[in-house]
């Protein structure tokens, strides 16, 4: 046995080629172990030494580990190891079903073995695996197990890597705060050991999570100290991209462009084409919200691609899954085979022996008997083993159809989607025309109109008074449908980010008022608003602004002469809310339900005023980009009261002005 090892050993040798940097004292060793304690022992160390300078040579070295010391019992340990080497380099080569099924053999063996060790530093190389995988709440469970276990170790150098790992598993999972806390623990470690680029990863994730939470400064802070200190692919991809999220909050798209497209370069120059997806996406609603929607669509081009792309390799993965499973399961049935038949020789030849010793004149008798009984239990067993195999033929073909049904499946899925999509747009398409058609031409036409009778001299002064009162009406209403239409139109393209900062409410009001008063006063109607005080809220103020001009534009045009509008401003604990009433028709329990809805048609007013039907739709769209509320009460006959809720400032901001000067929020202007 000895020398078949050795010269095993030897012959595998012979065909790797040697690399500059390897220790020839390892070759040496391989070259000169006799037993195969000591044969396994070389190949893990060779394979160490390969670690990705040459991942075929190291791969060959553990899978040569590996099949010696599946035939000696006594060498779980190095078992284990050597699946643990394959599992990373299945990793590396993107067969992630093969690097998961490896991990998990790596796992079983030491938790049979009792190593917390081996056992929390497989739990953390699941994680990886889980969460290349897309599996982040699997990738989640196995981080917090391997924390539990280099906790009780003590070991910082692995608990600092892991916990910035869960970190960013949270952000993927959208919790920012949980990042935060993981962060904070995992950095202190970090700057301990003087780990700068995996303090520079830190800063980042740091950075992402701040702005998750909306807090501009801090996460810009972090992102610069990530820039300053990255050296590596995915730690310039992940800085960049926190400083393009912060450019983006700012409202510079143009600015964050940039640092996307470095983020994009770092990413695909380290193989991530999930990350690469993602940054494509943040390019593409960049460049919408600068405008330039030629480029939108070429980056939108672009993310089709990489789709395509991932969902090759999800395709790939899923069938190498199947064959991997197929091939493990095959190869553990035949170790198992081999390793029953030498127990079943060994028993045998003690039997033999002991019969010997008893009595030696029956030797023959027994020799037969027993070897007679050996081949009838090997015939047996052959039979089973043959039974067994069709059986497990039956199940992988089985199992085969199951994922073709599951590609078919997904397949179907994708083109409902895609038809869904252009439905969609088809739909968005046919309810832009109809509105330019038909609610743009009743009012220009009687604009043109009442303009060619003034025009022609045709009436007195007090007439033409009253006809250029009308024509205002039709102008202003003409506008608002316009502002309506343009707004709708970019939040059905996703075009419409919001730009919130701090404002004071009683602004908004006296603008809104500046405008309407004239109409209500036209109609005889009582605007009354109230704008005393200084209610001060966090949002977008023209989208807020947007919003009351529609919800008092509504009540003036559903109020009947001598009715009464009136605008007042509530203190909440946490915001503040403007509750616009009217003394109008008030709406029944059927058209309250269908009224924020995106096919609600619009009612004549009092006098026959018409409207597009997408100013509550369209206002419903902005309060949930501010991270509002919006609702009414009405009574049939008696009127209604819409109520707009909006967030109040957490803390007063700060800005930075470009000359680098620190302003309060009572120094900035209001957009």
């Amino acid at each position: 046995m000895k020398r078949i090892i050795s010269m095993f050993c030897l012959l595998g040798l012979s065909i790797i080629p040697a690399i500059a940097g390897i220790d020839p004292m390892l070759l040496e060793a391989l070259q000169e172990a006799s037993t195969p304690e000591e044969a396994t022992r070389a190949h893990l160390e060779l394979a160490r030494a390969y670690w990705f300078p040459q991942i075929d040579s190291m791969e060959y070295h553990a899978q040569q580990a590996l099949d010696i010391a599946k035939h000696h019992s006594p060498m779980l340990a190095a078992e284990a190891e050597a699946y643990n080497y394959l599992a990373g380099i299945a990793h590396h080569h993107g067969s992630l079903p093969a690097s998961l099924e490896y991990g998990n053999q790596a796992l079983y063996i030491y938790k049979t073995l009792g190593d917390s060790v081996g056992q929390a530093r497989m739990y953390g190389n699941l994680a990886e695996i889980y969460k290349a995988l897309e599996n982040y709440s699997e990738a989640l469970k196995n981080c917090d197990l391997a924390l539990d276990m280099f906790r009780n170790m003590a070991d910082s150098a692995f608990l600092s890597s892991v916990l910035l790992d869960k970190a960013k598993l949270h952000l993927k999972l959208n919790h920012p705060q949980n990042a935060l806390e993981a962060l904070k623990e995992s950095q202190l470690l970090l700057i301990e050991q003087n780990e700068n680029e995996l303090l520079a990863n830190s800063y980042a994730v740091q950075a992402m999570a701040h702005l998750g939470l909306g807090q501009l400064e801090p996460g810009r802070d972090k992102a610069k100290a990530a820039l300053a200190m990255a050296t590596n692919h995915e730690g310039l991809s992940l800085a960049n991209q926190a400083f393009a999220e912060y450019l983006l909050k700012k409202a510079q798209p143009l600015a964050a462009v940039e640092y996307l497209k470095k983020a994009y370069g770092q990413a695909m120059m380290n193989h991530d084409i999930i990350t690469g997806y993602a940054l494509q996406k943040s390019l593409k609603d960049a460049y919408i919200m600068a405008e330039d929607y030629a480029m939108a669509l070429y980056h939108d081009d672009i993310q089709d691609q990489l789709a395509d792309s991932l969902f090759s390799i999800k395709k790939a993965q899923a069938v190498a899954r199947v064959e991997n499973k197929y091939e493990l399961e095959a190869q553990i049935n035949s170790n198992e085979l081999q390793r029953v038949i030498i127990q079943s020789q060994t028993e045998a030849v003690k039997s033999a022996e002991m019969t010997k010793n008893v009595m030696g004149w029956m030797l023959a008798l027994v020799l037969a008997g027993g070897l007679g009984l050996w081949f009838i239990f090997q015939r047996v067993r052959n039979l089973n083993i043959i039974m067994r195999r069709q059986r497990e033929e039956i199940l992988t073909n089985n199992e085969r159809l199951t994922e073709m049904l599951e590609e078919i499946n997904l397949q179907n899925e994708q083109i409902q989607y895609k038809n869904e999509k252009l439905a969609g747009l088809n739909a968005y398409k046919d309810k832009l025309f109809s509105l330019i058609s038909h609610d743009f031409r009743s009012p220009l036409a009687s604009v043109i109109s009442l303009l060619k009778v003034i025009e022609n001299g045709q009436m007195t002064l007090q007439e033409s008074q009253v006809f250029a009162k009308q024509v205002g009406v039709r102008v202003q209403h003409t506008f608002q449908l316009v502002s309506n239409l343009l707004y709708w139109s970019k939040t059905q393209m996703k075009g419409v980010n919001p730009n919130p900062q701090v404002f004071a409410l009683e602004d908004t009001l006296q603008e809104v008022y500046g405008v309407y008063q004239p109409i209500a006063q036209n109609k005889w109607v009582n605007l009354q608003m109230s704008m005393e005080g200084d209610h001060k809220v966090y949002a977008d103020p023209d989208m807020v602004q947007t919003v009351v001009r529609n919800l008092v534009s509504n009540a003036i045009k559903y109020t009947p002469n001598q009715g009464t509008v009136s605008v007042e401003i509530q203190e909440g604990v946490s915001g503040m809310t403007i509750a616009v009433s009217d003394t109008g028709m008030g709406m029944d329990s059927e058209t309250l339900e269908k009224l924020f809805g995106d096919h609600v048609t619009s009612k004549l007013g009092t006098q026959n005023e018409k409207g597009t039907g997408i100013g509550l739709a369209l206002s419903k769209d902005f309060v949930d980009l501010n991270e509002g509320k919006i609702w009414v009460e009405s009574v049939p006959g008696e009127g209604s009261t819409f109520f707009l809720y909006l967030p109040a400032p957490m803390s007063t901001l700060e800005e930075i002005d470009p000359k680098g000067e620190v302003t309060t929020e009572s120094e900035l202007v209001v957009a």
